[in-house]
């Protein structure tokens, strides 16, 4: 496994998204957008972004948007040019 697209987050994850979200105050919506944010960084070929399913595991589990390994900000792609 490389990692989770949007489609399998929002998919295998719909009940932790839903709790989560509940449980830190905030809106399903605005949850996504903070995984997207911090998590979905990793590219194979600059186009297709997955989340790090080390980190969206974590996450649910500490229910906390930390940076873990490389900076979020920063997209990672891994192309062969």
């Amino acid at each position: 496994m490389l990692g989770y697209t949007q489609e399998e987050l929002e998919h295998y994850f719909k009940v932790y998204i839903k709790e989560t979200s509940k449980e830190i105050g905030i809106s399903e919506e605005e949850l996504l957008k903070g995984l997207k944010e911090y998590y979905n960084g990793f590219s194979f070929d600059g186009e297709h972004y997955v989340y790090n399913p080390f980190s969206i595991l974590k996450f649910f589990e500490e229910k906390n948007f930390k940076i873990t390994g490389l900076k979020a900000a920063h997209h990672h792609s891994y192309t062969n040019t």
